[in-house]
């Protein structure tokens, strides 16, 4: 599913707290699918495939997703 909406700041952690470890935990109803970047705003920052933490933590605070520098 879709989601698009506001997150307050550090937000992020419910998100990356419900994604799935495994397809397993998926489709066993333990998690959420993981994110991929799907934009081409995402491809100009060099993000790609599956969300990483660390690269949506970096986008939602204003840093460089690639090297944390604001």
């Amino acid at each position: 599913m879709l989601n698009i909406g506001r997150l307050a700041p550090d937000g992020e952690t419910y998100y990356l707290d419900t994604v799935a470890a495994a397809v397993e935990d998926y489709y066993t109803g333990v998690g959420e699918s993981p994110g991929y970047w799907l934009t081409e705003s995402a491809a100009g920052l060099g993000l790609a495939g599956r969300v990483a933490a660390a690269d949506l933590r970096n986008v939602l605070g204003a840093r460089d997703p690639k090297t944390g520098l604001e």
